[in-house]
Order: C-alpha cells, then sequence, then structure tokens
C-alpha cells in the first residue's frame, strides 16, 4: 500500500499496538467476506482522516 502522505504515515507508526490488533480483529471476525470488505473499507476511511473509531 501506498502511502499518500507523511501525516498518514506518522498516523499509523503513532497508532498503539492493542488498536491495530483489536481492528484487525474485528474486521477478520466477520463471517461473510462482503462484511469483511466494508469493515476494512470503513477502517481505512476513518484512518484517511487521522481519527480512529470510537
Amino acid at each position: 500500500m501506498i502511502l499518500r502522505s507523511n501525516k498518514q504515515f506518522v498516523f499509523g507508526a503513532e497508532v498503539r499496538c492493542w488498536y491495530k490488533k483489536v481492528m484487525k480483529h474485528w474486521i477478520m471476525s466477520a463471517k461473510q467476506e462482503q462484511t469483511r470488505l466494508s469493515r476494512l473499507q470503513k477502517t481505512i476511511e476513518i484512518s484517511e482522516q487521522l481519527k480512529r473509531m470510537a
């Protein structure tokens, strides 16, 4: 994946390991492929805004 800006790189580096682990589990725990893709898309959109999911 190509980083779009230095801000996104810094945001990705600053996110805690536990948050990354929780997001991976949330995405991969979906039973249907479509749900996994939907969750991944939501995660990407929120991360692009330099925010975390609540």
